[in-house]
């Protein structure tokens, strides 16, 4: 019988993840899906976050990023999932958005940033 070991995490930039992924190939048994990585950077050689990592705040970091203000409910809906959350969400981080006051409502389903 043979030991087994899982390698928790790995970290690789998207320019070496094929590189990376050959080399492994014929010394790994089974492996997850890559994913990439939300809320985070690298500066000076260390991975940092963007973020506090709230979805509320991170939320937030994405509409900044795209140089928007506004939104609508189903651009959330859209963007959770790329951070691993559910679609169904949305409403538990505009409620937070809102007990923040970070959000205000310009008519159903359409919100601004303050």
């Amino acid at each position: 019988m043979k030991t087994l070991f899982r390698i928790a995490e790995i970290i690789v930039s998207d320019k070496n993840l094929p590189k990376f992924l050959i080399a492994c190939a014929p010394y790994v048994d089974a492996m997850a899906v890559p994913q990439p990585v939300v809320n985070a950077t690298i500066s000076n050689g260390r991975i940092e976050e963007e973020t506090s990592g709230k979805a509320s705040d991170m939320f937030v970091a994405h509409l900044r990023k795209l140089g928007r203000t506004e939104f609508v409910n189903n651009d959330m809906r859209e963007w959770l999932p790329t951070i691993g959350r559910s679609a169904k969400s949305t409403g538990t981080v505009l409620n937070h958005l809102l007990e923040e006051k970070r959000v205000r409502n310009v008519s159903r389903g359409h919100w601004v940033l303050k």
